[in-house]
């Protein structure tokens, strides 16, 4: 009888996620030195491994009856972070959605010619020389070798051999490459998925190889690069139920606001990124497409290691431990664009409304060079927070402060925060102790208070220490809690407009009226679930 040919089962596919996570982590600083394009921010490897952990991650929860496939779907889809990360999880969910339970070469070429449209699919402006390049020179000599009579394993290495070929070819597409003298990193970390693919299939470990470009360290950022060209200085990543339709505006949408646009998933679960430099507006469009969750997001051009990025070059390197990295988690989308403009380096969407978990923050924390110092924002999410800084890889404290107290503290003392993240911690609380808050809610249940009876309807402004004033519409809840907050040594306070404020009215005029030895300042922050936020100090 003639033997049956090897063939790709669960087996092997768990073992090619386990070796492309290990391959990445080894990797992880070459592949942060290569990231030129589309920014220059050095963290493709860090985005690939976190990529790779969300879907070891999901098998791992799977079991061992588990759907092994559809943990790799879901946890490359929704784990991927920044654009590398999210076209190389579409990617990999349209390798092991197309591969049978039993595959064999023919199927591995049809797999990997999936993935690589999958990955080409995600792009809104694809462009060659990049990991779609790879990916589709890797399938094109998949299919050449299955339709030449190859093995299952013949196939595999002639496409993990033709995408190191098509890795040193990617300066010659790219012209970011070429001046830097590198190889793409994106395209790096998918021959890497190509080599563990083969070493899991064939048994032998494949050779070691280095990239075949020389990889220079470029110190300077000439008016060419992709630092200057691309289309904003914040990148978000969120989830989002949307369908086709929906998401096709969002793409054209995002196009016009930003660049690096790429939305990776399936059915109504998608992941999407861009890069923009309206924070506000790249959300609002996110909203009118579907429901959002899971936001980040990142000032790329924060300084890190003491520099701003376009001082830095092109190759960011370790921080030298001067430098401290702020994670704040703020609701509203106008107040995470405060929140970035003041000085934060990410900041993840959350609040009353929305808390994040302790593993949501962790891979914020985790994916920050830095020392990191965390402005939770609400009491409900800093018990996640603390955990989260607890097992963090960086060095990480929190500041318990109120969402607008740490924000007003973050402006007041960010130019000059220095040293490592005790010291940033102290500073920003001792100036978010200067700051009394209250945030103005209608109440939804009636309630015996130390002021006296709520009732339904009212409008309650509450501060970290408890109830402030009680009112029968939002602007006399408002006025109440300045009343009670305002001192003779205050000199300056915040009003901040919410979802549930009146129709648009000069808030501000009042109140100086009623204060004026104060400076009073107004932004429309537009949290959900309130009418107004107060800070003075």
């Amino acid at each position: 009888m003639t033997p049956r040919p090897p063939r790709f089962d669960t087996d092997a596919l768990e073992r090619t996620m386990a070796s492309l996570a290990a391959r990445l982590d080894r990797h992880r600083s070459e592949l942060n030195r290569l990231n030129v394009y589309p920014v220059p921010d050095g963290d493709t490897g860090d985005n690939l491994s976190a990529t790779l952990d969300s879907v070891l991650a999901h098998i791992g929860t799977a079991g061992p009856d588990g759907d092994v496939v559809d943990a790799v779907a879901t946890g490359a889809v929704l784990g991927g972070r920044g654009s590398s990360g999210v076209i190389l999880g579409q990617g990999l969910r349209g390798f092991v959605t197309n591969l049978p339970g039993d595959a064999g070469a023919a199927d591995l070429a049809a797999a990997l010619s999936a993935a690589a449209a999958a990955a080409r699919d995600a792009i809104a402006d694809p462009v060659e020389g990049t990991i779609l390049t790879v990916a589709d020179d890797a399938a094109r000599q998949a299919r050449s070798a299955a339709s030449a009579g190859e093995s299952l394993a013949g196939v595999a290495r002639a496409a993990a051999d033709e995408g190191w070929r098509s890795l040193a070819r990617t300066p010659d597409l790219l012209p970011a490459l070429a001046r830097a003298g590198v190889v793409d990193a994106g395209g790096f970390g998918y021959v890497l998925f190509l080599d563990a693919l083969a070493e899991a299939i064939t048994g032998e470990e494949r050779p070691h190889r280095e990239p075949e470009a020389p990889v220079l360290q470029v110190t300077t950022v000439d008016d060419g690069s992709p630092a200057k060209q691309a289309g904003g200085r914040y990148e978000i990543l969120c989830v989002l139920a949307a369908d086709q339709d929906q998401l096709r505006v969002l793409r054209e949408r995002w196009s016009d606001l930003g660049d690096t646009v790429a939305i990776a998933g399936t059915g109504d679960t998608w992941r999407g990124h861009v890069h923009t430099d309206d924070v506000v507006g790249a959300l609002a469009a996110a909203r009118q497409a579907g429901g959002v969750s899971g936001v980040e997001i990142t000032d790329l051009l924060a300084p890190q290691d003491g520099r701003p990025a376009a001082e830095r070059g092109l190759h960011p390197v370790a921080p030298d431990g001067s430098a401290v990295s702020i994670v704040a988690v703020a609701e509203g989308d106008a107040l995470v664009a405060a929140y970035l403009e003041a000085g934060a380096r990410r900041v993840v969407l959350g609040g009353i409304t929305e808390k994040p978990s302790t593993g949501e923050l962790l891979r914020v924390l985790d994916a920050c060079a830095s020392e990191v110092v965390v402005l939770p924002g609400d009491k409900d999410v800093l018990p996640a927070a603390r955990r989260a800084a607890e097992l963090a890889a960086v060095p990480a404290r929190v500041v318990p402060a109120d969402m607008l107290a740490g924000l007003l503290a973050l402006e007041a003392v960010g130019p000059g925060l220095d040293g490592d993240a005790d010291s940033g911690a102290a500073q920003l609380e001792r100036a978010s102790h200067r700051i009394r808050t209250a945030r103005v809610q209608r109440a939804v249940r009636e309630s015996e208070t130390e002021l006296g009876t709520v009732r339904v309807g009212e409008w309650l402004a509450r501060g970290t220490a408890g109830l402030v004033a009680i009112g029968a519409t939002a602007r006399e809840a408002l006025d109440a809690a300045a009343a009670a907050l305002v001192g003779p040594g205050t000199t300056r306070a915040l009003v901040a407009v919410d979802q549930e404020a009146p129709a648009p009215e000069d808030v501000v005029a009042g109140l100086r009226r009623a204060h004026p030895h104060v400076q009073w300042l107004r932004r429309r922050t537009n949290r959900p679930s309130c009418a107004y936020g107060i800070a003075v100090w």
